[in-house]
């Protein structure tokens, strides 16, 4: 689940929260119609149905919003015919939000952008905000569906925020060179939810070990250091929890006969899975997207008191001593080995620990306390402007 979505519910608190959904296109909508997308199509039948309100299981409420279907613009070129088509998303969008703003009776909101630049762009300053934020969760340049426009937007959006907050140290020291106020406030954990991976009863007991992978498979992974691994410990079997983006680049692995995939699963889920492994994995590829990542899955891991091994894709100066690093095939294989021989019971408890820190609702009080500094800061210049 994205950071954003964590942090709505923990903004939900003391805010009334009013989340705007991904905004979808008439391509994703036929490719619904054609059963090859899921995506919520009922919901673009009408005003009403595209406003909702969901209670987060600590009881707050979070109103939903899902904007109406918009024009496929991502793929084409900057020029006339993809300003016009953003032109016209943008307003949109823009009068959508209005209209949910007006039946919440919302004025002067706090806005946080969440890694959308290029409406963050279109938006800024059109809905009265009394502060605006940028939430800049991966590196822009390397990602793959939205590096085309999103770089530029974003170089374009960052002079009109009050605030960027940024969840990696790499994101920070990018984006603190042209903005005066960029803060680092880092990915947390469910953590409740997922210690419960360090107490359930394992449903099955195996003869080999298991190593396991949580989370998406897709661009970020090194497939090649996966199946170099997988076949250098044909007696460990490998479990994969989690979507496939790319059917093409598991193909090696599905034929091995160690490895199992178990697809995308719900959240209560997952605990149950990490119970049955005896480490866990982040065998990330080092590109210019991963250098910025801080992963969810570090502290779901150590939650449930796992045993990572991990390339160093990133800087995680916090998790030195307590992850098991290597970069090349053979190097990772040992430390599999060496984190299921030299693991006990005092690095389980401090790994548990660790992750008991970096819960979301610590990360919560960061960002409320990041805004109210904000707001503080900008009263502060009005007043001595005026």
């Amino acid at each position: 689940m994205k950071p954003i979505v964590h942090l709505s519910k923990q903004l939900a608190h003391e805010h009334r929260v009013l989340f705007v959904e991904y905004a979808f296109t008439a391509k994703d909508a036929m490719l619904a119609v054609l059963g090859k997308k899921d995506i919520p199509l009922r919901r673009f039948m009408s005003r009403k149905a595209s406003l909702r309100k969901v209670t987060v299981p600590e009881g707050h409420p979070v109103h939903v919003l899902t904007p109406p279907l918009m024009l496929p613009a991502g793929r084409l070129p900057q020029g006339r015919l993809y300003d016009w088509a953003m032109r016209v998303n943008s307003q949109r969008l823009l009068r959508t939000v209005r209209w949910a703003m007006h039946q919440l009776d919302m004025e002067s909101p706090i806005v946080i952008n969440a890694f959308n630049p290029v409406y963050g762009k279109a938006l800024a300053g059109h809905l009265d905000e009394q502060l605006l934020a940028y939430f800049c969760y991966d590196e822009i340049r390397g990602t793959r569906w939205n590096s085309k426009h999103g770089t530029t937007a974003e170089e374009a959006f960052l002079p009109k925020t009050d605030l960027i907050i940024t969840t990696s140290v790499g994101l920070q020291k990018a984006r603190q060179t042209t903005h005066d106020n960029c803060q680092l406030i880092k990915n947390g954990v469910e953590f409740d939810l997922f210690n419960r991976g360090a107490t359930l009863d394992r449903l099955t007991q195996s003869s080999s070990p298991i190593v396991g992978y949580v989370g998406s498979l897709d661009d970020r992974v090194d497939y090649a250091l996966l199946e170099a691994v997988c076949a250098a410990l044909p007696d460990h079997t490998f479990h994969f929890v989690g979507r496939v983006t790319d059917d093409s680049a598991v193909a090696a692995l599905e034929r091995m006969p160690n490895v199992r995939f178990f697809g995308p699963q719900s959240p209560a889920r997952l605990p149950h899975f990490l119970r049955q492994m005896d480490v866990c994995l982040m065998p990330f590829a080092r590109t210019t997207f991963t250098q910025g990542m801080y992963p969810l899955k570090i502290n779901e891991y150590f939650a449930a008191g796992k045993a990572v091994v991990s390339t160093r894709f990133a800087p995680l100066a916090e998790f030195e001593g307590h992850i098991h690093y290597a970069d090349e095939a053979f190097a990772f294989a040992k430390a599999i080995q060496d984190a299921l021989t030299t693991d006990n019971t005092a690095d389980r408890a401090s790994r548990i620990a660790m992750a008991r820190q970096n819960d979301w609702s610590a990360r919560g009080r960061a960002i409320r306390r990041a805004i109210a500094q904000t707001l503080a800061r900008k009263q502060q210049t009005l007043s001595i402007a005026d």
